[in-house]
C-alpha cells in the first residue's frame, strides 16, 4: 500500500504541470501566435500593398472603386487631417478595411481574418473612417444651382418644356429607413435625408425636409413620383396613365396623347434618381442588408455612402463599370408608332378654357401646359 503523502505530492505535481502547460499555451496564442499572424508576409498592410500593386480588377472588386479614386481619396483625408497614419495602420489600410466592410457587408470577424487585426482595431478604424467620410458630405452633396441642367437644355425632348426643373426626388428603403434623396440628372445626389422609419410616407419625409434645410428656388421645381403628389415645386406624373419606360417598350405603342407623352418624358428624367439608388446599393452592399449597427451609425452610413457615391462620380467623370452595367440592364427598345388620339376626359378646348384653368391648382395648370406644349410639338414633328 502506497504512502498517502506520496500520492498527494504526485497529484499536486500533475496539477502544477497541467497549469504550466495551459499558461504556456495561452501565452503562445496571445503573444507568439499574434506575432506569427502579423509577420510581414501576412499583415494587413501587406495585403493592401498587394491589391494596390495588383490587377485593377482585383482592387475594384475588393474596394468597390477604381484605384485612382482610392489614392486621391486617401490624399484628401490626409490633407484635411480627417485620417492619419497610426502606429500599426496607415490611411490606405484604414480606408481599405472600411470599403471592404461596406462594399461586401463584411462582418467584423471577416475583416479581422482578411486584414489580420483585432476586433477592437477593426471597429475603431471603421468608426473613424465613417466619421471622416460623413464630414466630407457638405463638400460633395450640395443643392443644385438654379441654372437649366445640361441634360435638359441639350435634349429637344426635354427643352424647353422642363427648363425650370432642377432635379428628381424619390425615397427608398435603406437599413430600415425611408431615405429621401434629390439628385441631378446625371445621377449625383444633391440632398439626402435619412433617419426616418421605412413605414413613414414619402410625403411626410419631404415635409420634414422642407421644414429644415431643403429649399426649392422660386420658380423652379423637382420631378417626383406619384406618392408625393403634384404640388408647387414638385411635379408628379399623371396618375392612371402609362408611365414607366418599359410600358412604352417591347412592341407597346408610343405616346398617344398629351398625358402619355408627358409621363413618358417625365419617367425618362425621373429615372436618374432610380439609377443613382440602384448603383449606390450595388456598390455598397451593406445598405441592402439588416445590420446591428446603432441607429446613429446607420444614419451616418447612408450619408457617408452617398458622399462616396458623389465622390466617385466626380473622379470618374460620371461613369464607371456599375453605371455601365445598370444602363445595359435597363435598355428598352423604342416603342412602335401608332395613331395618336386625344384625351377622353377633356378636349383641348375644354382643358384650356380660362375659367377652368383658374380653378385648377397652380401645379396642375403647369403640368397641363407642359404636356400640351409637348404634344403639339410632337404631333407637328411626326
Amino acid at each position: 500500500m502506497q504512502d498517502p503523502d506520496i500520492n498527494l505530492k504526485r497529484r499536486k505535481q500533475i496539477a502544477l504541470n497541467l497549469a504550466a502547460a495551459f499558461a504556456g499555451g495561452a501565452y503562445y496564442m496571445t503573444y507568439m501566435g499574434k506575432k506569427v499572424r502579423q509577420t510581414p508576409a501576412h499583415s494587413g498592410a501587406t495585403y493592401v500593398e498587394e491589391i494596390l500593386q495588383g490587377h485593377p480588377t482585383r482592387f475594384r472588386e475588393v474596394c468597390r472603386m477604381e484605384l485612382p479614386a482610392f489614392k486621391k481619396l486617401c490624399d484628401i483625408l490626409r490633407r484635411k487631417r480627417l485620417l492619419q497614419n497610426t502606429a500599426g495602420v496607415n490611411v490606405e489600410e484604414q480606408l481599405a478595411m472600411f470599403l471592404f466592410t461596406v462594399g461586401h457587408n463584411a462582418s467584423n470577424r471577416q475583416v479581422q481574418k482578411r486584414f489580420h487585426h483585432s476586433g477592437e482595431t477593426v471597429s475603431r478604424h471603421f468608426n473613424n473612417t465613417l466619421n471622416a467620410l460623413t464630414h466630407l458630405s457638405a463638400r460633395y452633396i450640395c443643392l443644385p444651382p438654379p441654372n437649366i441642367p445640361p441634360e435638359i437644355h441639350d435634349q429637344p425632348d426635354f427643352f424647353p418644356y422642363f427648363k425650370d426643373c432642377i432635379g428628381a426626388i424619390d425615397g427608398t428603403c435603406i437599413l430600415s429607413q425611408n431615405v429621401m434623396a434629390a439628385c441631378s440628372f446625371d445621377s449625383r445626389f444633391t440632398y439626402v435625408l435619412a433617419g426616418w422609419e421605412d413605414s413613414i410616407e414619402d410625403s411626410t419625409v419631404l415635409e420634414a425636409a422642407l421644414s429644415t434645410d431643403f429649399q426649392v428656388p422660386e420658380g423652379k421645381y423637382y420631378l417626383v413620383d406619384a406618392d408625393y403628389g403634384n404640388s408647387p415645386g414638385f411635379i408628379s406624373p399623371y396618375p392612371g396613365i402609362r408611365y414607366h419606360q418599359k410600358d412604352f417598350a417591347h412592341g407597346q405603342p408610343g405616346p398617344r396623347n398629351e398625358r402619355e407623352i408627358f409621363n413618358y418624358r417625365h419617367s425618362s428624367l425621373q429615372n436618374s434618381i432610380e439609377r443613382a439608388f440602384s448603383v449606390l446599393k450595388k456598390r455598397f452592399q451593406i445598405l441592402t442588408a439588416a445590420t446591428s449597427y446603432p441607429i446613429d451609425s446607420q444614419v451616418k452610413l447612408v450619408l457617408a455612402m452617398c458622399t462616396l457615391h458623389n465622390y466617385i462620380h466626380t473622379v470618374a467623370g460620371g461613369e464607371d463599370w456599375l453605371y455601365v452595367e445598370y444602363d445595359s440592364e435597363n435598355q428598352y427598345p423604342p416603342a412602335e408608332e401608332e395613331d395618336k388620339e386625344e384625351e377622353d376626359e377633356l378636349s383641348e378646348t375644354e382643358a384650356w378654357e380660362e375659367p377652368y384653368a383658374v380653378r385648377r391648382a397652380p401645379a396642375d395648370v403647369l403640368r397641363d401646359k407642359i404636356a400640351r406644349d409637348m404634344w403639339v410639338d410632337y404631333c407637328r414633328d411626326e
